[in-house]
């Protein structure tokens, strides 16, 4: 129920999911609208420093709408904006 809530909010209800073991690396942004995909950015601890600080930079400017993320996004973050938080798994 939560994935394809997920799905149908990113307008990737249509996409072919295929789940991996709880490998960091694994995750990305395999397909999407292309209007939307320059708006989407993955946040998560084997991203180097620099990718993370701009990761989250454009996030609180509302550069970057969705945030595909781990739970090392949300430690010690305080972003005003955010309207909707989806927790999977």
């Amino acid at each position: 129920m939560a994935l394809k809530q997920t799905k149908d909010k990113l307008f990737l209800s249509k996409a072919q999911v295929i789940q991996v073991t709880d490998v960091r690396m694994n995750i990305r942004l395999e397909e999407t609208r292309p209007n939307l995909q320059a708006k989407v950015e993955t946040y998560h601890s084997t991203r180097d420093d620099r990718y993370k600080v701009r990761a989250m930079d454009c996030f609180i400017k509302n550069e970057v709408l969705v945030l595909l993320a781990t739970e090392a996004a949300g430690m010690g973050c305080d972003v005003p904006n955010v309207v909707q938080v989806i927790q999977y798994g």
